[in-house]
């Protein structure tokens, strides 16, 4: 198997600054898979799921931007 995958993270000028990922997810495909197919997939189903479920992280302010990492908020 193959693994593909999507990143929601927050933009920063230095694009080798860690700490930035809200939400990552990954999902497989076959060998041989075609490139298309493994876009098609992941544009249509898998990176909105994964944009969804980072934004709703942000919303429900489960994480937050802490000196420029993200770190989650601790429940009250």
């Amino acid at each position: 198997m193959l693994v593909f995958g999507a990143t929601v993270h927050y933009v920063s000028p230095d694009l080798g600054m860690a700490g930035q990922i809200i939400h990552q997810d990954t999902f497989s495909v076959r060998p041989g898979t075609p490139i298309e197919e493994v876009m098609r997939y992941g544009e249509s189903e898998h990176e909105p799921a994964c944009l969804v479920e980072g934004l709703r992280r942000v919303v429900h302010r489960e994480v937050e931007l802490r000196f420029h990492k993200v770190a989650a908020r601790n429940r009250e």
